[in-house]
C-alpha cells in the first residue's frame, strides 16, 4: 500500500468532540473525530483483544526516499494512548492477523519481504524475501498467505517459504475480505476485484476516485479507501459505491459526516460491533467515523 506518515514521537491525543444529542427525540447522526494527532502510519489492524495495531512505516525518515521505521505500535481506540507492540520488521505496510495470533506485515521496497511478529508481540522474523514493492497481506480459504505484489502486477502466495504467483491484477495494492466473506483485491484501474480459490479474478465494484487502497467492514457494508484521494467510500454487497464523508480536497474537519474532510486517508478498520471506522491518514491523524 502507499504509505501514510508514521509517528516519530510521543502521540497527541485530542479532545474528543461533543457527539451529538443522546436524545430519544433526536435520531443519531453518524459524525466524524480525530482520536489522535500524531499516531502512526499507513495499516490498520483489529486486534481481537480489543486495540488497534497501526504500521509506523517512516519512522524518523522521509517518504518516498528514506522510510525507516521498523516498529508496530499498539493504540487504544477509546483513548488514543500508543505503545510499541513489534519491532525490528522494516518498513511495516499491510498487515494481518494469523488464528495462532501472529501478526504478518508487508514491508515496502522494491525488493522487500513479509515479516512475522510473534502472538503477543515482539521481535519480528522474516518469512520470505524478494518480493516487489508488497503492500498488503491476507489469509486465502485454504489459510495460505497471500501478499500484493504492486511491482509486479499479482497477488502471491506464500507456501512454505516459496512466493507462487495466485493472481493477475494491475497494480494490485489492498486485499481483504468484503462483507459477504469474499476475498477482495483493489487495483490501480479502479476496481475492486474478488478473487476465487484458483485465482481467477472478477470485477466486483468500481470506485470514483479510482485506486482503491484498503478495506474494512462494518455489518453488511465494505468500506474503502483510495491512495491518493480524500474520501471514503460505502459499497453494498451488490457492488453498488456511495461516499460515506469527505470531499474532493484535503481538510481534517470534524463532525457530521456531510461536513467532515479527510487528508489521503489510507489505513481502515472497524470495530468488531460496526459501530466505528478508525481511519489513519497521510497527516498522521488517527480519525473515528461513528456510524452508530
Amino acid at each position: 500500500m502507499i504509505p501514510l506518515l508514521a509517528a516519530c514521537g510521543p502521540s497527541s491525543v485530542s479532545t474528543p468532540s461533543t457527539p451529538p444529542s443522546s436524545s430519544t427525540d433526536t435520531p443519531f447522526e453518524p459524525f466524524v473525530e480525530t482520536l489522535v494527532e500524531s499516531a502512526g502510519s499507513d495499516d490498520l489492524t483489529w486486534h481481537p483483544d480489543g486495540f488497534l495495531l497501526a504500521s509506523d512505516l517512516i519512522g524518523t525518515g522521509a517518504w518516498p526516499s528514506n522510510p525507516n521505521g521498523t516498529e508496530v505500535l499498539r493504540v487504544d481506540p477509546d483513548t488514543g494512548s500508543l505503545s510499541p507492540w513489534g519491532t525490528d520488521a522494516p518498513r511495516p505496510i499491510g498487515s494481518a492477523l494469523a488464528p495462532d495470533g501472529t501478526l504478518y506485515v508487508a514491508g515496502y521496497g522494491a525488493s522487500a519481504g513479509v515479516w512475522a511478529i510473534p502472538p503477543g508481540g515482539g521481535v519480528a522474523s522474516l518469512v520470505v524475501d524478494g518480493l516487489s514493492y508488497p503492500s498488503m497481506v491476507a489469509f486465502a480459504d485454504d489459510e495460505a498467505l497471500l501478499v500484493t505484489e504492486w511491482g509486479l502486477d499479482r497477488v502471491s502466495r506464500l507456501v512454505d517459504g516459496v512466493v507462487e504467483p495466485f493472481a493477475e491484477v494491475p497494480g494490485a495494492v489492498g486485499i481483504d475480505r468484503n462483507a459477504a466473506g469474499d476475498l477482495v483485491v483493489g487495483a490501480n484501474d479502479g476496481w475492486l476485484y474478488r478473487l476465487d480459490a484458483d485465482g481467477t479474478a472478477a470485477r466486483w465494484a468500481e470506485l470514483p476516485d479510482g485506486d482503491p487502497a484498503d478495506f474494512a467492514v462494518a455489518g453488511t457494508r465494505t468500506y474503502v479507501t483510495t491512495l491518493f484521494g480524500h474520501q471514503i467510500w460505502e459499497v453494498d454487497p451488490d457492488g453498488t459505491v456511495r461516499k460515506l464523508s469527505g470531499g474532493r480536497n484535503p481538510g481534517s474537519d470534524d463532525g457530521p459526516l456531510s461536513d467532515a474532510s479527510f487528508d489521503t486517508p489510507n489505513g481502515i478498520a472497524a470495530s468488531p460491533d460496526g459501530a466505528r471506522l478508525f481511519v489513519q491518514q497521510l497527516d498522521k491523524r488517527l480519525r473515528v467515523i461513528h456510524l452508530r
